[in-house]
């Protein structure tokens, strides 16, 4: 029996490890086709080895999404590997805590690149031929920082990144929902992936786990009824 998605094509950023490689286990196990990017190649060929029995369905791309150069060539090569992708999960995400007199320039523009402008040149870029088809699907790794400030000191970067990512979201739900088009953004809170190991200021105890945040993405991916699931916000049980 073929799965829900057999025949779609997908592309995963971030794809290497917590939550992304989550979800590329689960659109394998529904049998799409999955392109999976990260900026390590160590992490991609671990990926491989880890889904082999998914060998020819997953095609990995090394980019380093802070680089418009290489956000470029992963559209390119995308498009050369399967054709016109069906389903883009904007998952790729930094996070670097500091105070706001010790953000650097750089810092914030690497944080944006790779947490916003990405997100939006990917949506850009293959959401033309979604638009040909009359279909596809846009989701957008967002965060409870989307909402708030980060909850704690040494967020501005984070928060702001996550807070536009949520409005082009939201903007591309009224733009391209017209043409069969669902974008819709999962906000979580605490999981237990490398990015929060360093918080000790949170009970690690009470994360969720990245299977827990994939099993959500799923919903938004294999949904396909009249109504539109479009935010889904996620939180601690016992934050």
């Amino acid at each position: 029996m073929k799965g829900k998605l057999f025949g779609k094509n997908c592309l995963v950023t971030g794809a290497s490890r917590g939550i992304g490689k989550s979800i590329v286990r689960r659109l394998l196990e529904s049998d799409a086709v999955v392109i999976a990017s990260a900026s390590n190649n160590e992490g991609l060929i671990a990926l491989q080895a880890e889904f082999s029995n998914f060998s020819q369905n997953l095609i990995t791309i090394r980019a380093d999404l802070s680089l418009t150069s290489d956000v470029d060539m992963l559209c390119k090569s995308a498009t050369t590997a399967v054709g016109n992708i069906d389903i883009l999960i904007n998952n790729a995400g930094i996070l670097h805590l500091e105070d706001l007199h010790n953000c650097s320039e750089d810092l914030l523009r690497k944080s944006f690149e790779v947490n916003f402008f990405s997100a939006f040149a990917l949506s850009r870029y293959f959401s033309e031929s979604m638009i040909k088809n009359n279909y596809g699907k846009i989701i957008n790794m967002c965060s409870s920082s989307s909402y708030t400030g980060g909850g704690a000191p040494q967020h501005s970067i984070y928060a702001s990144t996550k807070h536009a990512l949520l409005g082009l979201t939201r903007a591309l739900d009224e733009e391209l929902r017209h043409h069969n088009i669902r974008v819709g953004s999962v906000s979580p809170a605490g999981v237990s992936t490398d990015m929060m190991s360093g918080r000790g200021d949170l009970d690690h105890s009470s994360f969720m786990s990245a299977d827990d945040v994939a099993s959500s993405v799923m919903v938004l991916v294999e949904f396909d009824g009249p109504g539109i699931i479009y935010e889904m916000r996620m939180w601690r049980m016992n934050r």
